[in-house]
């Protein structure tokens, strides 16, 4: 491309910016601007055009971009305290940096910006960035492989390469720090993939990885990879009742890492392949279609996580012989009834199985009142309704009738079974609220109170709440769902860390504590508690667990433990599923996988403290885990100005979601997902996008899913769709230069004829 070409292109790069961000060179720094400066390299001293400066402070985050002379202006800002960071725009060799000087957000200065007073002089040096570089190979023959995307996160920023045609790649621009790579070998027309994706070095989760460390301008050479040959595993899925061939089952491998899956499913003669699995040891699932009657099974023939075994699969072989033999599935259906009519005011229906502490299975209650749980393994289980709580002031209850599980009667299932008819009639229930309170001073953690209800032979735990002050269990504070209490004798245990535990009306004991007795749909108020400091006897006083994240395979759950007392306590975790253990799953966190979907997942925490006994508390279930969204292109490499198909599923049904063109994100389109979570839309590539590696990322309120894409040399093109005011400027900047540019060349042409190249 001709040496003016590319700085009118550049030029018409910078005007877009500039409109962009509403000011120009011209106003780079207005009279009434809250905050100017210039940005410049560390290096040569040069200014920076493009960057962006971050504005952030406790509830304002505000962002200007660099002119050509790297300055910047920010018009308007709130009185406060803040920090200002600098990043270089996409692809430079420079890396962040904070005012002033400080390479991390806690050791940035902060700026105190007065009530309508400007702030000059806020400049930012951008230092020389760090480099990592290497060459990606096959392992069985040594040759190159381009086209791999090597992704680059650490301490000092996240990015991501390309290998080129000799296998070769380097990431720039890298701050100090440690740094995770990955090597993502590319997937060729949505086939599986013939390498296997690795972590440097030679390693096949993040875990195993060799972080890379990046000095303040260095370079670490020979990041090297050698990517394997991928397998396949192959088997055989039939019905145990009749031996038939079972098709349209989704049969996963997961690695026993954890890090990835894989899937394929079952043909009419129950056959599958997986194809494109990576070397090492894999855990299968195979999940039956929801409408065939049969359980979900792993290998070898078990029906939990726990018990699963590893497949072995070697590079480029095939593993075959892991088949399966599906199980009929039972089901439990019935009616949820209040006062004679159906409940249609919403709810919950949930199915445990004896000895399993939590729910196995759950389902919501119909507009109709009714309800049906499938995929029901054999077993005895009991049943628990929680309708949502309403002005008709209804209890959660136990089938039949009963108030906690242990007067809940068994529901027996057999392989295969339709349980029908288990019907609840709803009863009129109970709150009981007060306030809680530190005798002196105010409480440092929110206090738990637990509702103990007398079964005729012990005390039983019915419900917990938890509130700084004011409680209720039928109106919790915030956006808590709360329930209802079944009728009886009642009475209340309360804790908070750093306080006494307590019992209602001030007993220490429940032996003296206060009953109170509910009746008749009769509430309770006023039911306080004045918390102390000391106390006699310490305990264990278990926190109240809760699992925070979205229950989607791919996305990560964790565990909240909730307040433990003595604060001192050792916290160790467990998670569930169905109820269940999960093997090797004993952190706070847990990435959930194929394995997870369609089934409740919990989290159970246990408390130790030398001289003191072990105690144990466990979440509410979340669930059941759906599966993730996905994003497809119709190509992977594409020209600047050009159309692109962007298709998408496992998306929320009617979704709104944004699809845009990362790094530096600019918004392609918007739309919806259909009623099935898919979508799909084309898009214009920006012109002024640069050439290389890009991400398109489709993101909604619920989903994230997102897919490399790389920028080639294009033509011009129009963006379509509606255009804004500043981005109709740009296009009419544009416009004019390429008429200016036409009518240069034409003159040039007839005065004289241009030397070649």
């Amino acid at each position: 491309m001709p040496s003016y070409l590319r700085a009118l292109i550049r030029l018409l790069a910078v005007a877009t910016l500039l409109v962009l961000a509403g000011t120009s060179a011209a106003a780079a720094a207005p009279a009434d601007a809250a905050l100017t400066g210039t940005v410049t390299r560390g290096d040569t001293g040069a200014p920076v055009a493009g960057a962006e400066v971050l504005l952030i402070g406790d509830e304002v985050f505000l962002v200007a971009v660099t002119d050509a002379d790297g300055r910047y202006a920010i018009p308007e800002a709130p009185a406060g305290d803040y920090r200002v960071r600098f990043v270089p725009p996409p692809g430079s060799d420079l890396t962040f940096v904070f005012w002033d000087g400080a390479a991390t957000f806690d050791d940035a200065d902060i700026l105190t910006l007065p009530d309508g007073e400007a702030r000059t002089g806020v400049d930012g040096v951008l230092p020389l960035g760090g480099t990592i570089s290497g060459t990606v190979t096959r392992a069985a023959d040594g040759t190159a492989v381009p086209d791999v995307t090597v992704w680059v996160d650490g301490d000092g920023g996240s990015t991501s390469v390309v290998t080129d045609a000799a296998g070769r790649y380097t990431a720039v621009g890298l701050g100090v720090g440690e740094y995770l790579i990955e090597f993502a070998p590319p997937i060729i027309d949505d086939q599986p993939p013939e390498l296997a994706p690795e972590y440097y070095d030679d390693a096949r989760s993040p875990d195993a990885a060799t972080r890379v460390p990046v000095a303040p301008g260095g370079a670490a050479v020979g990041i090297d990879a050698a990517l394997e040959a991928t397998g396949a595993i192959s088997g055989t899925v039939t019905r145990s009742d009749t031996g038939a061939p079972v098709a349209g089952v989704l049969v996963s491998a997961e690695t026993t890492a954890h890090t990835s899956s894989i899937s394929a499913v079952t043909a009419a003669d129950g056959g599958y392949t997986i194809a494109g699995v990576g070397p090492g040891t894999h855990f299968v699932a195979f999940g039956a279609p929801d409408d065939d009657g049969l359980l979900d099974q792993f290998w070898p023939g078990v029906s939990d996580f726990a018990d699963a075994e590893p497949v072995t699969v070697a590079p480029g072989t095939t593993t075959p012989g892991i088949d399966a033999v599906l199980e009929a599935a039972g089901s439990i259906s019935g009616s949820v009834r209040f006062d004679g009519y159906p409940w249609t005011d919403g709810g919950t229906v949930l199915l445990t199985e004896t000895g399993a502490g939590e729910p196995t299975a759950s389902t919501a209650i119909g507009d109709d009142g009714t309800y049906r749980i499938g995929k029901v393994p054999a077993g005895t289980y009991t049943l628990q309704v929680r309708p949502r709580a309403t002005a008709a002031r209804v209890a959660l209850q136990y089938y039949a009738g009963a108030a906690g599980p242990k007067g809940a009667t068994p529901l027996v299932v057999t392989g295969g079974d339709e349980v029908t008819g288990i019907d609840v009639a709803l009863a009129a229930g109970v709150d009981i609220a007060g306030r809680v309170a530190a005798a002196v001073g105010e409480l440092t953690e929110p206090a738990q109170i637990r509702a103990l209800r007398w079964d005729g032979t012990e005390w039983e735990e019915i419900a917990r709440a938890t509130a700084w002050a004011e409680y209720s269990f039928a109106h919790p504070p915030g956006d808590v769902e709360g329930f209802y209490l079944p009728t009886g004798t009642y009475l209340l245990a309360f804790a908070a860390e750093g306080m006494c535990p307590l019992y209602w009306d001030g007993a220490r004991t429940p032996e003296a504590a206060d009953r109170l007795v509910l009746e008749d749909g009769r509430s309770a108020d006023g039911i306080d508690a004045v918390l102390a400091a000391t106390c006699e006897e310490p305990v264990i006083v278990p926190g109240d667990p809760a699992v925070a994240g979205l229950p989607r395979v791919g996305e990560t759950l964790t565990a909240d433990p909730g307040t433990w007392l003595p604060a001192d306590v050792t916290l160790r975790y467990q998670w569930l599923r169905d109820g269940k253990p999960l093997k090797g799953a004993t952190d706070p966190t847990l990435t959930l996988t194929p394995a997870h979907k369609n089934h409740l997942v919990s989290v159970r925490v246990t408390g130790s403290r030398d001289g003191l006994p072990d105690a144990a508390a466990e979440s509410a279930p979340v669930g059941p885990v759906t599966r993730a969204p996905e994003v497809s292109l119709s190509a992977r490499s594409i020209q600047r100005g050009a159309l692109l198909t962007v298709s998408g599923t496992g998306f929320a049904p009617a979704e709104e979601v944004v699809i845009e063109l990362h790094s530096t994100p600019v918004e392609l389109a918007r739309t919806e997902a259909d009623a099935a979570g898919s979508l799909r839309m084309r898009v214009r590539i920006p012109e002024a996008a640069a050439f290389g590696p890009h991400e398109i990322v489709v993101t909604g309120p619920q989903s994230t899913a997102r897919l490399a894409v790389r920028v080639v040399a294009g033509g011009l093109a129009a963006t379509g769709g509606t255009v804004p005011t500043s981005l109709a400027a740009a296009g009419a900047i544009a416009a004019a230069a390429g008429v200016l540019l036409t009518l240069w060349a034409r003159g040039r042409r007839r005065g004289s004829r241009a030397p070649a190249g």
